[in-house]
């Protein structure tokens, strides 16, 4: 089972049903395969992410592909962490314990200083197997990465610079199927909100004349149409954001995600504009989530820049309160 995005185009109409959803015994969404112990009932948010039912007992994964293992030099990669949230239980107090790969910002090497805080026990896809499953329940997220592994002797040099992942994608395991045009609730900490397609004000936006040849809407989703991976202050959250998901540099991000913002509001068709909208709101409806369960975000020259306007942007398409710090 791939990623197959829903498309319905226009003003949606008010989710009198719900997602339906098929029995699945392994889900496979970008690079990831996520292996079930037996059959679950599986569907998919408006965005593409797929949610997998707890049937009263969990989910039983077991296996994960890429697998989470020790690469042979000592360096854990390939991590999954539930609900990644701020830790400030770390060796500088900046919030940056993580479970994705144990080389993280070290060049590759395992850390012997505690500067990037990998905590071995936020990695709950290691060592997990058939006899040993990670049980999930309804309200977690499961968020997965690859690691970079550069080949010859070119890892010191990649991995000291940022970002050191590939790639991440996340699992929500549910109660029950979400109504029909939801989005993915946050992936970030336990706070679980789901909004509907429904429930967008369009109405805010503009039908504007656009000047000269702007991006075209495919080219900035294939920036930003997948989650940005947050939960780490200061710089060493560059290291986190996954090459195939997001800019590493808060100048980039900030700039994609005006460009975005700028052609939702010019005078394209609804048809044309949909699938961008619910990627810049999915955005939105992340960081949001880690906002208002903590997360922060310091200006750091350009590394921070770009998190403040999609909040803006979403609250201000559902209807919610906009000041935000």
């Amino acid at each position: 089972m791939t990623v197959n995005r829903q498309m319905v185009f226009g003003d949606a109409p008010v989710a009198s049903s719900t997602i339906s959803t098929t029995p699945q015994s392994s889900v496979t969404s970008y690079e990831f395969t996520w292996t079930f112990d037996t059959t679950y009932e599986v569907g998919q948010y408006i965005t593409g992410d797929y949610f997998v039912i707890d049937p009263g007992s969990g989910v039983n994964i077991t296996g994960i592909t890429p697998q989470s293992v020790d690469n042979g030099t000592g360096r854990i990669i390939n991590g999954s962490v539930i609900n990644p949230q701020l830790n400030v239980d770390d060796f500088y107090g900046f919030g940056g314990g993580h479970g994705w790969d144990s080389g993280l910002a070290q060049g590759g090497q395992p850390d012997t200083q505690g500067y990037q805080a990998y905590v071995s026990a936020l990695n709950v896809g290691f060592g997990i197997s058939g006899g040993s499953p990670l049980n999930l329940t309804a309200g977690q997220t499961l968020v997965s990465c690859e690691s970079i592994e550069p080949t010859v002797s070119a890892t010191a040099a990649i991995l000291s610079t940022p970002p050191s992942l590939v790639a991440a994608a996340p699992l929500t395991v549910v109660s029950a199927a979400p109504l029909v045009g939801a989005f993915r609730p946050g992936y970030y900490g336990t706070t679980k909100t789901t909004y509907l397609e429904s429930d967008i004000n369009r109405s805010l936006l503009q039908n504007l004349t656009p000047v000269g040849t702007p991006p075209t809407f495919e080219f900035v989703s294939s920036v930003i149409g997948r989650m940005s991976l947050e939960h780490i202050p200061y710089s060493l959250s560059r290291y986190i954001h996954p090459l195939n998901n997001m800019p590493d540099y808060g100048r980039e991000y900030a700039t994609i995600f005006g460009i975005g913002s700028l052609l939702l509001n010019c005078n394209y068709t609804a048809s044309q504009k949909e699938e961008l909208l619910r990627d810049l709101v999915q955005i939105g409806i992340d960081l949001d989530g880690a906002y208002s369960q903590g997360m922060f975000w310091i200006p750091a020259g350009g590394q921070h820049q770009g998190r403040k306007w999609p909040i803006v942007m979403k609250r201000g398409l559902f209807g919610e309160t906009l000041p935000i710090e």
